[in-house]
């Protein structure tokens, strides 16, 4: 048979085609099944194709396309099948072999997630050598040369193999899942059938996609050729797979009341299996037809399938053997008989494509149900129970996953109880963060569960659990040996009655029947009986509790003999309850009366102070203002009085050396904290000590660094800076309720997005939070609050959009062994001056502090929001000496502005501020090292004594 080049190339073109429907078969497969499977389900679909064109070239081949033994089948084209030198052969063997990998695949999906790999090795040899080439000589075994097979002698039509591929992988699939059975779970007994998804949807859809490129060579090169009706031939198999999809979804909606995936997939795959066999003969609006018509029969398919418990991981069975009997029958029934050219009328054509369907179904199904049956009694093609469930990656190829690794930590723990046990951990992938998180869990609950012990082990009532049915012990904590005098003698295993005295609980019927009384979780005083005989009131709480399907009792058992002889020490007990009882209400009420009374003081004692610094000792007001002011102090004394005895935390106070504490976090830190973080801390001279409780710091710290890991998204720097602090009058009388004295400031400072301005006056606020809803209480900034105010210390916080966040914290500082020096920091003498100062300030606030401070010291001062405005003042002005400006402002930042104003005042120094510490300004590279800079929040002294420094130096351009 001479083929030209061209079709010799359309030929090998379509091959390719076909193959891709492998990795379609692949996706769709693994797509479908459970990911503790997908690594199985690759290693068959490669190995199936390997061993069907070794086979299919050594005998396959010959049996279905060599010269024909009375049309039964072949005997030429063995294993001395010589390709070289016959290009149309070798494109033609290809083609061919592309046919028979696709027929077995299709075995691959329907019996996927139990089946043996060595199974289904041997299933793939029986079908590539023995059942697809004897019934593909019946039909096609004329196609290359010779005479036609005995079926396709007596006018079958089966074009691109609709009965020859697709029916045979089908009848072999219903086979060997007859043989095997329904996965594990699959049809539970008097329940109706549990679905088992897929891991990945997306990926089995692909693979449908895959598969629908992939019938473009499969239907196309049936032609053998490139001829005219290839692009009509291509064009009616798509129509045909669109019309079962369609088909297929909408009436699956209308029963099931949703949009199904899986009838998606196979509606359109059964729209092209059903087209396969006469798409040559039949027209465009027929071809519509026959696929939507596949499609319900399709689903029609999968219904009976499931009704009769026959479990298809992937509806092989509904998509390639029903679709493709619909199919093999469209042929008589819509094909053009011309183009058929079978010489029979279309009953006649009808009674042969018949014929072909039930040789084919006899043949397949009954060689591979005998062949894999007599096996299978030998030795069984599925896996064991405990291999299905562990999962064919493992059990079959030892391929463990970091989900597998997962799981069996967690089975082991279930199974030992021992929450020591750990799941490694992959930081880069989204299954190692789960099992980083799971980790953080079950430290967690092992945590939990020690103190719940230690909690047990150490409580001073008996507690006792006990069986449900036969009411006996099954755990006691020491206090119910010691109560119940079983010291030497053991307690597990007798019954609960045994504990108690009474003619009414001498055995299981009579306690039985007092039992719902106890029951209902109140205390009932009883009478206990103790292993010497002797007798002594208890009062008894027992409740019903449930781990997994067990149910069990615990009852707290309490000695109350002392109770009962001593009556009047019980009085004074219940009046020592009651009056605690009144006092912490007292306690409640004077905190939140304190609280407010404290915030309309502050604006008292703050303004009456102000006041008071303009007037004269001797002017008529004077003494009636600080007497005004006296009393508030006064008041100020008694509400912290009523404050400090509404606060009811109970804390460990120690002396704490800051600096040690932090060099201990850093260890911490560093296993909490994300990779992309930067950690970098500054202790420039050693910190002072503290006096609290040293988990409250701690607590403080790793709020502080958890939020700051949260606003860097994308990675940055966090900065830990310690040093001590004072604070002088004059930050005082900017911060409302901050109390003069030596300070150890902490700050925690982080490259993040920064705060909102509206944000920030709420960040304190209890339960208030930015952040995604179950990713944030809204109580770790109101904690560190607490504490912090707890301790008389204070919260300062600076913050830009898009420069990060400071959180100042400042504690008192004490001396070792001595109490908190709050004697306020003497500054020394201040001197001014007469210069003209630019003061560009956004914050409000400060900008009035420093401009009170420059001009009650001399100097004149002109003042700025923001670099621009700046720049318009100092265009109107013969002479400016010093620039004191912010660095990080809206419009224009300091550093540029000072630049600009160079060309109009070639001699002005400059002073840069920020609320970032110095260390943070020259780690971004924004000043350089040696440039003048001083730290906000700044006292009157160091900024008066900056000022006049800079302004005393030789004139220079500072950098």
């Amino acid at each position: 048979m001479d083929k030209s080049s061209l079709d010799i190339l359309w030929i090998i073109m379509a091959a390719g085609l076909v193959f891709v429907m492998q990795m379609g078969f692949l996706c769709l497969e693994a797509g479908m099944t459970r990911s503790k499977n997908a690594i199985h389900v690759a290693i068959k679909n490669i190995t199936d194709f390997g061993i069907t064109m070794i086979l299919f070239w050594a005998v396959g081949f010959g049996i279905m396309f060599g010269i024909t033994q009375g049309g039964w089948f072949g005997f030429t084209h063995f294993f001395t099948l010589v390709l070289e030198g016959k290009p149309w052969l070798s494109a033609f063997f290809l083609y061919q072999v592309m046919f028979c990998g696709t027929a077995v695949t299709i075995i691959s999906g329907a019996v996927a997630e139990r089946i043996r790999f060595w199974a289904y090795c041997l299933m793939t040899v029986l079908i590539s050598t023995l059942i697809y080439p004897v019934f593909g000589h019946w039909a096609w075994g004329g196609v290359f040369q010779g005479a036609p097979g005995w079926l396709a002698g007596l006018g079958f039509i089966d074009f691109a193999g609709a009965t020859v591929v697709h029916s045979v992988g089908g009848w072999a699939a219903l086979a060997v899942l007859l043989i095997v059975g329904p996965r594990a779970g699959r049809f539970p007994k008097n329940k109706p059938p549990q679905e088992i998804p897929g891991n990945n949807l997306p990926m089995a859809m692909l693979g449908v996609l895959l598969l629908w490129f992939g019938w473009i060579g499969f239907n196309g090169g049936s032609t053998l050729e490139m001829n005219q009706s290839v692009p009509g031939i291509i064009i009616k198999t798509m129509l045909a797979g669109g019309a079962g999809m369609l088909s297929a979804l909408s009436i699956g909606w209308f029963l099931y009341g949703y949009p199904s995936a899986r009838l998606v997939m196979n509606g359109s795959l059964a729209g092209l299996v059903a087209i396969t066999a006469n798409c040559f003969a039949v027209d465009a609006v027929f071809s519509i037809l026959i696929g939507a018509i596949g499609g319900l029969v399709m689903l029609l398919a999968e219904r009976l399938l499931e009704r009769w418990h026959i479990d298809d991981v992937v509806g092989a069975v509904p998509v390639h053997l029903v679709a493709g009997i619909w199919g093999t029958l469209a042929v008589a029934l819509f094909g053009n008989l011309e183009v058929l050219d079978t010489g029979l009328n279309r009953l006649e054509q009808l009674q042969i494509q018949i014929l072909g369907i039930v040789v084919c179904g006899v043949y397949t199904f009954g060689m591979t149900y005998l062949i894999m049956k007599l096996i299978h009694r030998k030795k069984s093609l599925r896996v064991s129970f405990e291999q299905e469930k562990l999962g064919l990656n493992v059990a079959e190829h030892r391929a463990t996953t970091e989900t597998l690794d997962l799981l069996s930590v967690m089975e082991q723990q279930a199974k030992t109880q021992n929450l020591g046990l750990r799941v490694p951990v992959e930081p880069f992938t989204e299954i190692g963060q789960i099992a980083s998180r799971y980790n953080h869990v079950i430290s967690a609950l092992e945590d939990a569960v020690i103190k719940t012990k230690s909690i047990v082990a150490t409580a001073t009532d008996a507690i006792i659990t006990f069986t449900k049915e036969s009411f006996k012990i099954n755990f006691v904590n020491p206090s119910a040996e010691k109560i119940f005098g079983y010291l030497d003698r053991p307690m597990l295993n007798q019954p609960i009655f045994a504990l108690i005295e009474g003619e009414n609980v001498e055995n299981k019927d009579s306690f039985a029947r007092i039992f719902p009384q106890l029951e209902r979780g109140k205390p009932q005083e009883m009478v206990g009986k103790r292993a010497d005989g002797t007798n002594f009131p208890m009062e008894v709480i027992i409740t019903e509790a449930k781990v997994g399907g067990e149910t069990f009792y615990i009852g707290t058992f309490r000695d109350i003999e002392e109770k009962k002889d001593a009556a009047e020490k019980q009085k004074v007990l219940e009046f020592e309850l009651n009056h605690a009882q009144k006092m912490e209400g007292i306690g409640r009420l004077a905190g939140g009366v304190a609280h407010d009374f404290n915030n309309q003081l502050t604006a008292i004692i703050g303004y009456s102070e102000i006041l008071l610094d303009q007037l004269n000792e001797g002017e008529p007001r004077y003494s009636e203002l600080n007497e005004i002011l006296q009393a508030a102090y006064r008041s100020s004394e008694l509400t912290k009085q009523l404050l400090l005895f509404s606060r009811r935390e109970v804390v460990a106070v120690e002396n704490i050396l800051v600096d040690e504490l932090v060099e201990q976090f850093k260890k911490m830190l560093g296993r909490i904290m994300r990779e992309d973080i930067e950690l970098i801390f500054f202790q420039k001279a050693e910190a002072g000590i503290i006096k609290m409780d040293s988990t409250q710091v701690e607590n403080i710290l790793t709020n502080l660094c958890v939020n700051a890991q949260d606003s860097m998204l994308k990675g940055g720097k966090l900065i830990i800076e310690t040093r001590n602090f004072t604070f002088d009058e004059a930050y005082i009388e900017r911060h409302i309720g901050v109390e003069a004295g030596d300070y150890v400031m902490i700050s925690v400072t982080d490259s993040g997005d920064g705060i909102p301005e509206d944000v920030r006056p709420h960040i304190f606020e209890p339960f208030f939070t930015t952040k995604e809803k179950g990713k944030g209480t809204g109580l770790g900034l109101a904690t560190i609050y607490s504490i912090v105010k707890q301790n008389e210390g204070y919260i300062d916080v600076y913050s830009e959009i898009g420069h990060g966040t400071v959180f100042k914290i400042f504690l008192p500082r004490v001396k070792e062994k001595e109490e908190l020096v709050t004697k306020p920091v003497e500054t020394g003498k201040l001197v001014g001056g007469n210069e003209t100062v630019l003061l560009v300030e956004d914050d409000g606030s400060v900008c009035k502090l420093a401009l009170a401070m420059l001009k009650k010291q001399g100097y004149k001062v002109i003042t700025a929001a923001n670099g621009e405005e700046a720049l318009t003042i100092a265009k109107q002005q013969k002479k400016i000496d010093l620039l004191l400006t912010d660095i990080i402002m809206p419009k224009m930042g300091g550093h540029e502005l000072a630049e600009k104003m160079e060309a109009f005042f070639p001699n002005i120094k400059t002073i840069f501020s920020s609320g970032y510490t110095d260390d943070v300004i020259f780690e971004k590279g924004v000043l350089k090292p040696d440039t003048n800079f001083i730290q906000k929040p700044y006292r009157a002294f160091s900024l008066i004594s900056q000022v006049r420094a800079v302004l005393d130096q030789e004139d220079k351009k500072v950098a």
